[in-house]
This record gives C-alpha cells, sequence and structure tokens, in this order.
C-alpha cells in the first residue's frame, strides 16, 4: 500500500482509497447532551461560566462582549449578567434560564435592561418557546433602532463519546437591515458619512486581521473601537476636533485609579512605543476618569480619494497598536 490517499464518491458513500484500496470513511453521530450535565444549577454553574466565555456568546450574536459583573443589583432584584459592547461602549443585559422560556423572565429582562441602560438585552435559555420568539422579534420592530433584544438557545452538542461542546443559537434578533432603514432616515449626512467609512474600516479589518472583533455592523457615531483583550481597555478610532482622525489606546476601567495606573506604566516606555509608533498625544486627562494615548493624523477633507487614504492609515494604525500594546497589556 502507498501513502498516497484520496476522497471518492461512489453512489453517495464516501471512501477512503489508499494506493487503491478501499476503506469506509467513519462518520461519527451528533447528539445533543442534558445541559444540566454541564451545569447543575444556572445561577451557581451557568451565569458563571457564561461570564467567563463571553467570547463564545459574542460570536454567535456578532458583538464585542465585556463582562462588567455579575448578579447586578437592579433595585430589589439582581441581572445574571451586565456587559459592555465594546464597540460602542453601551451597556448589555443577559438574563440566563437552564430551562424553557417563561413569561415571568421576559418581564425580567425588560426590567432590567431598564434599570442598567442597556441598549440590547439578551435572554439565554434551554429550549425558546414560539410565543416568546414572536414577543421579542415584536419588541425589535416596536422599538427604536438604538435598542437590541435577542433570544438566544444554549445546547451541548456531542460527536459519538466525544467531550461535549456548548453551542449558541440565535433563535430571534433585531432585523439589522429594516433598522438600519429607519434610522437613516433622521442621520444627518456627517453620520451617514461615518457609518460607511466604519462599516469600510471594519470589512478590512476583519480581512486583514481575522479574529480582532465579533461585530458585524457599526453605528452612526464619530468613532468606532475595537476590544484590547483587557476589560475596560480598547483600541478606538475616531474623528476628532480640530480636522484630526485618531487611533487610539483608550483606557477606561471603573477605577480613575487604574486608568492612571496603566496610563503612567505605558508613558514609562514612551521612547519604546514611539520608535515604533512615532510621536503620540499621552492624554493622561486627570479631570477625567479615562485616559488615552493617540496616533492623529489630519483630515484636510472628505473627499472620496483621501477617504480612502484615511481607511488605509486606520486600519494599518489598529494593526500597529495591537503589536505594540498587546503584550504589555497581557503584563499587567
Amino acid at each position: 500500500m502507498t501513502d498516497s490517499c484520496q476522497l471518492v464518491l461512489v453512489e453517495y458513500n464516501y471512501y477512503l482509497v489508499f494506493g487503491g484500496a478501499e476503506m469506509d470513511l467513519v462518520l461519527g453521530t451528533l447528539k445533543q447532551v442534558d445541559l444540566r450535565e454541564a451545569w447543575k444549577n444556572e445561577a451557581y454553574d451557568f451565569t458563571p461560566w457564561v461570564s467567563e466565555n463571553m467570547d463564545l456568546l459574542g460570536k454567535a450574536l456578532g458583538i464585542d462582549l465585556e463582562l462588567v459583573a455579575t448578579e447586578k443589583s437592579v433595585g430589589g432584584y439582581s441581572l445574571d449578567i451586565l456587559a459592555i459592547d465594546t464597540s460602542t461602549g453601551d451597556y448589555v443585559a443577559i438574563e440566563n434560564q437552564l430551562e424553557q422560556t417563561d413569561h415571568s423572565h421576559l418581564g425580567q429582562l425588560i426590567t432590567y435592561a431598564s434599570g442598567v441602560g442597556a441598549t440590547a438585552a439578551i435572554w439565554i435559555s434551554a429550549n425558546v418557546r414560539d410565543e416568546h420568539r414572536q414577543a421579542v422579534e415584536w419588541l425589535n420592530e416596536s422599538t427604536n433602532s438604538n435598542l437590541a433584544f435577542f433570544a438566544v438557545q444554549v445546547e451541548l452538542l456531542q460527536i459519538d463519546n466525544s467531550a461535549p461542546a456548548p453551542n449558541f443559537k440565535v433563535i430571534a434578533s433585531p432585523n439589522d437591515w429594516t433598522k438600519n432603514e429607519i434610522s437613516n432616515v433622521d442621520k444627518s449626512d456627517k453620520q451617514k458619512l461615518y457609518h460607511q467609512f466604519f462599516t469600510d474600516v471594519l470589512n478590512m479589518v476583519k480581512a486583514e486581521m481575522p479574529g480582532i472583533t465579533n461585530a458585524t455592523k457599526v453605528g452612526y457615531d464619530n468613532w468606532f473601537n475595537y476590544k484590547a483583550g483587557k476589560t475596560g481597555i480598547m483600541y478606538g478610532l475616531a474623528f476628532k476636533a480640530g480636522n484630526k482622525f485618531g487611533c487610539e489606546l483608550y483606557i477606561a476601567t471603573d477605577s480613575k485609579e487604574k486608568n492612571e495606573e496603566i496610563f503612567d506604566i505605558m508613558f514609562a516606555q514612551k521612547a519604546e512605543i514611539e520608535a515604533v509608533l512615532g510621536p503620540l498625544s499621552w492624554e493622561r486627562l486627570d479631570h477625567r476618569k479615562a485616559s488615552r494615548i493617540a496616533a492623529l493624523t489630519d483630515v484636510t477633507s472628505y473627499e472620496e480619494g483621501l477617504l480612502i487614504e484615511l481607511k488605509k492609515w486606520a486600519v494599518e494604525n489598529l494593526n500597529k497598536f495591537r503589536n505594540v500594546f498587546g503584550d504589555k497589556l497581557k503584563a499587567i
């Protein structure tokens, strides 16, 4: 027998062929596993697991999520998980249910989301009843374009005797096309320009830096963020006052003291960092909670040719920032 092999199709059956000898291709059987085998308790097992695997949930939804808190107090009650969408900095409310959806959890989700000022609400359950799928779709159709509701089904999948693998299945989500069309009506020309600019940049970033973001769309703001691997710290791209555009490391954890400490650690390495990135704007922002380190370039006009060059500048500098600051942030 030779070492060569090929996969051939004969009457809808696959065979592996090794040097002329045929061998049946063995396929495994996919099956679902009871969720309680992995998570005995919703509060003590499942919620902590979700909070530690936000990226897995984010990939299913097309959102970059970072944990803010678990069991977040909302009045006299507790929201399972409070997160932020790092692309926008907006709060995201997440309510978990290790069983079939019910009316009370739908009410809780809406109450908690409004209580924390969330712009997105995610309902995770073992099984989404059809009437609750319809309710989530109705909420998306009836609310303004700044709000988003998701119904997500969690499942455990196993191939033969393999370890079970978690999977998030999105059952209901916003109709992005409809909402964007509606929201476009009241947007200024400048906002539409920002939207198109950052949409193009997002597509370029995902092509050149696979895995950097789960985001699938942008808003109409003059900025857009990318995760930096540390909660509260982001890489930002932004149109700024004075006809400037910047690529920045935005340090905005929940502690002003921590933000200043991280900034000071970076500033101590200023010569090394600027040797790669060139002159930077070091903004400790003592009068504010956050700090930033930015590379700036001039925006002389919004002519199409210049915007194309600005998009290239944005992607190039974002990649440089990730290469320079990535390991430094991990070391903190």
